[in-house]
């Protein structure tokens, strides 16, 4: 179907073949118009962040719910990931950025000023 779309303004050429001119464009017009919308939503949708997989958790914020010697349990949007914690140490409550990730662990970095200032907080 969104070939179909897609391929509107050259599947409405037929029209200048059938009807005279002043009833072929306003055909052809419509779908212009309509392909143009569709092109505009498909490059909307084409530059959206991901929302899924693990490239969408870079950046994103965690509340730190246990900690060991160098590595963190961590809830993140929901999900408790084990992370390794990249410079500071962080403790119980505290909330860390992911940035990094490595399989199924992530590489954390406590949430200071600085790093809200970087995320535009």
């Amino acid at each position: 179907m969104c070939h179909f779309l897609l391929l509107l303004p050259v599947l409405a050429l037929p029209a200048f073949w059938i009807w005279p001119v002043e009833t072929a464009l306003p055909v052809y017009g419509t779908a212009v118009a309509v392909a143009l919308a569709v092109y505009a939503l498909a490059y909307k949708a084409w530059k959206m962040p991901l929302a899924n997989g693990p490239q969408a958790l870079l950046g994103a914020t965690g509340r730190v719910i246990c900690v060991g010697e160098r590595r963190v349990t961590l809830r993140v949007r929901g999900e408790l990931w084990l992370a390794d914690v990249e410079g500071a140490a962080v403790s119980v409550g505290e909330e860390a950025v992911v940035v990094a990730i490595d399989g199924l662990r992530l590489t954390v970095r406590g949430f200071t000023s600085s790093t809200a200032a970087k995320l535009g907080a």
